[in-house]
């Protein structure tokens, strides 16, 4: 028995169908404006039925191959649907991990900023205490003599050229 694809390559109707710039309205339209119309549709319909009849052949032969490729796409589906669970999963991991990690280097760059920022006060509070025991060394050496003839200008003086230094 000829095979479908060949009874349609050597009828002079439906060898049309077979080329690769094929246009099935020109198809239609030539088809039947040849010939009686109920003729043209007979012989249509016999190429449609030889067209299923090939199909169930080839269905019926590959069958096996047919469930094999079958179970492999259900395998693969499955496979896949793991690998896109483990997908979305290593995502919230990664989400999880940038978010526990962003949190701690937040907190020390504000803590870092905040330690700075008490340095800065205590280098501030030691050169101000620094600055207020020269002063009052100063007030000291003054109230130490009443009599200002008798004061100590040259220590006055290093006193007081700390102080403008500090």
């Amino acid at each position: 028995m000829p095979s479908a694809l060949d009874t349609f390559t050597s009828d002079p109707i439906f060898s049309a169908s077979l080329s690769p710039d094929f246009n099935h309205a020109q198809f239609s339209s030539a088809v039947l404006s040849s010939g009686s119309a109920a003729s043209r549709i007979e012989k249509l319909q016999e190429g449609l039925r030889l067209l299923d009849n090939q199909l169930r052949h080839e269905v019926l032969s590959r069958h096996q191959d047919l469930l094999h490729q079958l179970s492999s796409l259900k395998a693969s589906e499955s496979s896949l649907s793991s690998l896109r669970s483990s997908l979305s999963y290593l995502q919230s991991s990664l989400c999880q991990a940038r978010s526990e990690l962003s949190d701690p280097h937040r907190i020390i760059a504000a803590q870092t900023f905040q330690l700075n920022n008490l340095y800065s006060t205590s280098l501030l509070l030691q050169s101000t205490l620094r600055t207020l025991r020269l002063v009052q060394k100063l007030q000291n050496l003054v109230n130490s003599q009443p009599d200002p003839e008798k004061w100590d200008f040259s220590k006055a003086a290093q006193l007081y050229f700390e102080i403008l230094k500090s």
